[in-house]
């Protein structure tokens, strides 16, 4: 079988490093590379070519959501999902549009996480459960009493 590469881009250590030794447990994942920065990132990920780029959107050197767009034009057999601590619809908007194939807010936990790099890694989109729900609530009961 093999591997989904991956390459995180996460400013936070103490996250990025613990994100990166969770994926590599299981045997169908690999983290090939990581960076704190998009600079750093753009030069590994034309080097290593993974399949899968994981992103912040805020990072100290700028946009991640920018960065996967340049990511997608420069790299387009790279796919990218955005894992984020924002909620924020229109940021998630912004994302989609750059070509990110997956949104993700960080307080997601491991289970959506790897669900989600093995749908993005077949062709799939994959947006955060919880951002679906927030955006188009279901079974929820409309203003005017229906349904």
């Amino acid at each position: 079988m093999k591997k989904i590469s991956i390459f995180v881009v996460e400013d936070h250590q103490l996250f990025r490093k613990g994100l990166v030794n969770v994926l590599n447990q299981f045997t169908d994942l690999e983290v090939i590379g990581e960076a704190a920065t998009i600079r750093d990132a753009m030069e590994n990920i034309q080097r290593l070519q993974p399949k899968i780029v994981i992103m912040d959107v805020f990072l100290p050197d700028g946009d991640g959501v920018e960065a996967a767009s340049e990511v997608r034009r420069k790299f387009p057999e790279v796919e990218v999902i955005i894992l984020t601590i924002s909620d924020d619809i229109e940021i998630l908007n912004r994302a989609v549009r750059a070509g990110a194939k997956g949104y993700l807010v960080k307080g997601e936990g491991l289970k959506e996480i790897v669900e989600t790099i093995r749908l993005v890694a077949q062709g799939n989109l994959a947006i955060s459960s919880y951002l679906i729900d927030r955006r188009f609530p279901q079974n929820q009961e409309r203003q005017d009493g229906g349904y």
